[in-house]
């Protein structure tokens, strides 16, 4: 990140760039929680259909991205 642009978002020697990532492990971790809800109601109301397999794809794309970040935040 820039010196510069690191230098705006401290403030009172509070460094909102710790929220933001925060933030976003935690939005992260959340996602699977929402759509886990949203596939159980579906299956619920209308039974299993098409979804299914569209779900497990994009679950699995979600897990590669989160692996994806974990990596390189960690391992950098």
């Amino acid at each position: 990140m820039n010196e510069n642009h690191a230098d705006h978002l401290i403030t009172n020697g509070y460094d909102a760039t710790l929220s933001f990532q925060r933030a976003n492990v935690i939005a992260l971790l959340l996602l699977p929680v929402v759509g886990l809800l949203i596939f159980v109601f579906y299956r619920w109301l209308w039974g299993e259909s098409l979804l299914v397999p569209v779900f497990s794809l994009g679950m699995h794309g979600f897990v590669t991205a989160v692996v994806l970040l974990l990596r390189r935040h960690c391992c950098a």
